[in-house]
């Protein structure tokens, strides 16, 4: 079997796995040319052939790490999967395959591409390197997706190794819903892609909602593809584009301006919405200045804060970040981690510091969970852009 060079790129994500956003590099070895994913969308057009749009039931996880995830099946007959769906910059699903032997799988659901009909394989392979040293490879297949009724073809990694902290997550996979029409470094359509070329939804729009654990720890979130649910949020949506100075395209927005309990702070910098990163990142001056606000934080290990833990209870005092005009909040009650004992005085902040970060800023759960977001690939004339409001409580 003869291969094409490899291609290398490297750029910047965030993974829940992991719960933190830091460099990875992806890289596909390829035995065809761009004929596979022309007939994925082919297939995807003759498939279906109403509009439509889904609701992704969410359930939270709310331990030491939070995170939400949702349900999709492959193959046929459907094998079910739990996932994570994120939007900070990877574009690609994988789930693990029936051949992976690493300790990591073992309590996750893994797919056996010798049940499903539907399978076909593309022979080529795939790896993701992250920053920390953990990867995740296998091959690539091509297979019918669903989610919540919606069926389409789509080409996907099936993991044949995986490290890193996944062996202790709630979830099997993840599903990529960064604003790139393609993965990086191949001809591979992301999800959205493939579901908005196969005009099968309503709107080429994807919002989320995550619930805060004050809501309820039974509260379910929802990702509604193909259009939105107003009755999540209060007041009209803010919209603002997304900046077009990332390579791929990413969820990244123009901050204007900081401020921690009512305090400006004169910070900006550019954001990437990320529904896979447990925290709130930043430049090491911009996260020092935050926490000068907040009232008994303490220095701990380089670019990280302990906050009092009595702040999680607390849903007055919050951080501000003005986009477009307009202050969207996150209370204090947001902004730290569990305690690890019952009478832990200080909690690990989630806003943190990175020396080397200058404006390329996160903002990851604690946000989005505080304030609707509406992902919009198709704005006639404008590109990408994110609409936000203030959740309805």
């Amino acid at each position: 079997m003869s291969f094409a060079p490899k291609i290398m790129i490297t750029l910047l994500i965030s993974w829940t796995i992991i719960a933190i956003a830091m460099a990875y590099a992806v890289t596909i070895r390829h035995r065809s040319d761009t004929e596979a994913s022309k007939a994925i969308v082919a297939r995807c057009r003759t498939a279906q052939r109403h509009r439509r749009t889904l609701r992704i039931p969410l359930t939270g996880v709310y331990e030491r790490v939070t995170y939400y995830y949702g349900e999709i099946s492959i193959g046929t007959p459907p094998q079910r999967f739990r996932v994570i769906f994120d939007t900070g910059g990877s574009t690609f699903i994988w789930i693990p395959d029936s051949s992976c032997r690493s300790s990591a799988c073992q309590n996750h659901q893994k797919f056996n591409t010798s049940f499903s009909t539907s399978y076909e394989d593309i022979g080529d392979t795939w790896r993701l390197q992250y920053a920390d040293g953990s990867a995740v490879s296998g091959e690539l297949g091509s297979d019918l997706v669903s989610v919540n009724g919606l069926k389409v073809r789509q080409t996907l990694g099936f993991a044949g190794h995986v490290s890193g902290h996944y062996v202790n997550r709630k979830y099997d996979g993840v599903v990529g819903l960064g604003a790139a029409a393609l993965v990086p470094g191949s001809n591979i359509p992301t999800f959205m892609k493939t579901a908005i070329d196969g005009r099968v939804l309503s709107e080429p729009v994807f919002s989320v909602y995550f619930p805060s654990l004050r809501r309820g720890a039974n509260a379910k979130g929802e990702i509604v593809v193909g259009g939105m649910d107003a009755t999540r949020y209060t007041g009209d949506l803010t919209y603002v584009n997304i900046v077009n100075n990332t390579k791929p395209e990413r969820w990244v927005v123009a901050v204007d301006n900081v401020s921690s309990n009512g305090t400006a702070l004169v910070l900006s910098g550019q954001a990437l919405i990320d529904t896979g990163s447990t925290s709130l990142r930043m430049s090491y001056e911009a996260a020092s200045a935050l926490h000068a606000n907040i009232i008994g934080a303490k220095a701990g290990d380089p670019g990280r804060w302990l906050i009092p833990c009595s702040l999680r209870e607390d849903t007055v005092h919050r951080v501000s970040f003005t986009i477009a005009g307009r202050a969207f909040h996150v209370p204090m009650a947001d902004l730290s981690f569990k305690p690890r004992g019952r009478h832990q005085a200080l909690c690990l902040s989630k806003i943190r510091g990175d020396s080397w970060r200058r404006d390329n800023w996160v903002l990851g759960i604690p946000f989005v969970k505080n304030n609707y977001c509406v992902f919009d690939m198709g704005a006639p004339l404008l590109g990408s852009r994110i609409g936000i409001a203030e959740l309805n409580d």
